[in-house]
């Protein structure tokens, strides 16, 4: 999991960034503190669950602050040591990962706990809860019941997980970047008839697989990352005080954000908006369409952010990749090889027709060289 924790709501109202017990939530249109709260406990997970904020502390203490205005909606008690959340599950479902349970919480408060080791990154999917654990392996689970349905071994610590709308997992483990694809096999009728050796027939019940599709090397551990709504960028940090963006056709980089504070979480908004956290609860909102930045305004006894920020955005590349996202992933142009002028009005080379326009056109270009009031025709046969 990445330090201090903040999110940034898919619909980009809101950006909420924790430091130690300091929450704040900034307008996500232009970066106007909104509400705070200092708790008890040390923040290490935030989401957002419908119109809520959701965090959880160290100590398994979940809170739902309405967006609007920060009024504490609902709370509940985990009483486990915490170290992460996953948000944005079916029906606001939230996973609390802790140091030896899940704790699957519901939007209403009420929470389920399965006891289980090493967890340190996750992520909600269509296929499911896929989990990531310490030691290397990938965990598919389904978020109603919690059971495992799928195990696959990568053989590194797991640092993040995404999903992209594209229909596959994002990993960062060890020092790569992976693409996860998942299978799922349809239940099989049971044979009609008893197989050879006389036992009954048995149908198969359905499957689910994960495999390993690709590993790139991104050159050191990932300890964010994210994902954008089209599912062709993934940004990541690996260095302190940088952040990467690179197109996930080819995992070639389209951009890369320089900060003089440490970038600590990050995540995507709407359209092409990476929100950077660094610490003491602060931000930086990157378009890269433009690399316009947004910063967070005074107020609520703040000062307004003023550390240097550098974007380097490949804009060529960075097109490139989208333009090929709304091709469907197939060519986006092709190369025509076109015949002259000749070969669309027809005539066999080396014939009567082809000589005579032929002719015609070079009677044109002498009219032309010679001035408009020359009346001379020149044809050849």
């Amino acid at each position: 999991m990445s330090g201090a924790p903040a999110c940034y709501d898919p619909s980009g109202a809101l950006i909420a960034c924790a430091d130690g017990p300091e929450l704040i939530a900034y307008s996500g249109a232009d970066g106007t503190p909104l509400w705070k709260h200092f708790l008890q406990g040390i923040l290490v997970g935030l989401g957002i669950c419908g119109d809520t904020v959701i965090g959880v502390d160290t100590d398994g203490h979940v809170q739902w602050w309405r967006r609007l205005d920060g009024a504490l909606v609902r709370e509940a008690r985990l009483d486990i040591r915490c170290r992460g959340l996953v948000w944005g599950g079916p029906d606001g479902l939230c996973a609390v990962l802790g140091e030896r349970h899940l704790a699957m919480v519901a939007r209403t408060g009420d929470f389920d706990l399965i006891s289980v080791e090493g967890l340190c990154a996750g992520a909600f999917a269509p296929p499911g809860l896929l989990l990531g654990f310490d030691n290397g392996v990938l965990e598919l689970r389904d978020p109603a019941t919690g059971e495992a349905s799928a195990v696959l071994p990568v053989g590194a610590h797991i640092h993040a997980i995404a999903w992209t709308t594209l229909g596959y997992f994002v990993v960062t483990a060890g020092n790569d970047l992976l693409r996860v694809e998942h299978t799922k096999t349809a239940a099989r009728p049971a044979p009609s008839a008893p197989s050879p050796d006389g036992q009954l027939p048995v149908a198969a019940p359905p499957s689910t697989s994960l495999r390993l599709t690709r590993t790139s090397s991104i050159g050191g551990a990932a300890r964010a990352l994210s994902v954008n709504e089209d599912g062709v960028l993934a940004a990541f940090s690996v260095a302190e005080l940088s952040a990467t963006v690179v197109e996930l056709g080819e995992v070639q980089p389209v951009a890369r954000i320089t900060s003089q504070r440490p970038i600590v979480t990050l995540g995507f908004g709407p359209k092409l908006f990476l929100a950077l956290a660094t610490d003491d609860a602060e931000f930086t909102r990157v378009d890269l369409a433009t690399g316009a930045l947004l910063r967070p305004l005074a107020g609520l006894g703040r000062v307004p952010s003023t550390w240097p920020v550098q974007v380097d955005v490949q804009s060529m590349a960075l097109r490139g990749a989208l333009a090929r996202v709304k091709a469907g992933g197939q060519q986006i142009a092709t190369r025509v090889e076109r015949g002259g002028f000749f070969d669309e009005v027809g005539g066999e080379p080396g014939s009567k027709k082809r000589w005579w326009l032929m002719g015609c056109g070079a009677t044109a270009l002498l009219a032309g060289c010679c001035g408009c009031g020359s009346s001379a025709l020149y044809y050849f046969w």
